[in-house]
């Protein structure tokens, strides 16, 4: 997660710094050591990055208006050859067996669930595995509920943050951020089939999310207008409240336990928590206030920014 998210960033910043030399530089280190502690991380990782790459190399050098050239058919077919690479990494890692023609099928209580029977449920329950990058399933393996209110404020944010830059975007850009959701989609899909799996059962949300935030950062990127400060103030709030709730709710379950209300002190009844430093309710108010203070920073900032440089549009 945080090698993609790194590189994606960098990757980014080379590109449209690249008569630069003070900030590509160093933004080519990064995303190099991005890639390298991606691939150390999980294997899978160098092909996510590659498709990213892709994704961004394409974005800098297309033109606004899309038009069927030879430019944009070659650059077209060279991103070919790496979803190929990623699918057969997919295939050869869950087995060779074709989602479209599977034999396969599961007895349970005297009902039989065949795999398109799972497709089609699968497709229909796909938008639940996207809530869960906003927290609406149990972090970890399943042992961590967060409260509603977490993925539903994240997810508002998000939804603000991307609609914003892909309405401020060219039809290009756009089109590039949809082929890349529409290639997540299609991913969770295909490994959840290949498991045999229901969504919500064996595939996590974790797996894709260093994928998914490389694709909310590269449409982020691409947008021609700046987020107006309501937005920005908006989702500061938005973000600064889930936040405040999830990390109350991931300390409550090593200490009180979750069968104690979020409301209760975190301090008693303790059922685990270190003999030295500081209390629990001490963390997550420090955790809480620094995450509001790194917000404030940035809106300061940008407004600094905007006033010397910038229009506020």
């Amino acid at each position: 997660l945080v090698g993609t998210t790194c590189f994606t960033i960098a990757f980014i910043g080379l590109l449209k710094n690249r008569r630069q030399p003070t900030i590509w530089l160093p933004a080519s280190v990064l995303a190099l050591f991005a890639l390298w502690f991606t691939n150390s991380s999980r294997y899978e990782g160098k092909y996510v990055i590659l498709l990213l790459a892709a994704a961004i190399l394409y974005s800098e050098i297309a033109p606004n208006v899309f038009k069927l050239t030879k430019k944009s058919a070659l650059i077209g077919l060279a991103v070919l050859p790496i979803i190929f690479l990623i699918y057969r990494y997919v295939s050869q890692f869950y087995g060779q067996i074709n989602i479209f023609d599977d034999p396969r099928v599961e007895v349970s209580e005297g009902i039989t669930t065949t795999a398109n029977n799972l497709l089609v449920n699968n497709v229909i329950t796909v938008p639940r595995f996207i809530t869960g990058f906003f927290g609406s399933w149990g972090l970890g393996w399943f042992e961590l509920e967060l409260p509603s209110t977490v993925w539903l404020f994240t997810l508002q944010a998000f939804l603000l943050v991307t609609v914003f830059a892909l309405i401020k975007s060219s039809n290009t850009h756009r089109l590039i951020s949809g082929a890349l959701f529409a290639i997540m989609f299609i991913a969770i899909l295909y490994t959840n089939q290949k498991t045999f799996s229901k969504v919500g059962n064996e595939i996590q949300p974790r797996y894709f999310l260093p994928f998914f935030l490389g694709i909310v950062i590269i449409a982020a990127a691409n947008k021609t207008k700046r987020y107006p400060n309501s937005l920005v103030i908006t989702v500061a709030i938005l973000a600064t409240i889930s936040n405040s709730i999830a990390l109350r709710d991931t300390i409550r379950r090593y200490t009180t336990g979750q069968d104690v209300f979020i409301s209760k002190s975190l301090n008693n009844p303790i059922e685990w928590w270190w003999q030295f430093g500081p209390q629990p309710e001490t963390v997550w108010l420090t955790g809480t206030l620094a995450f509001a203070a790194l917000w404030a920073l940035l809106i300061y900032d940008r407004d600094k920014q905007a006033k010397t440089t910038l229009p506020v549009d």
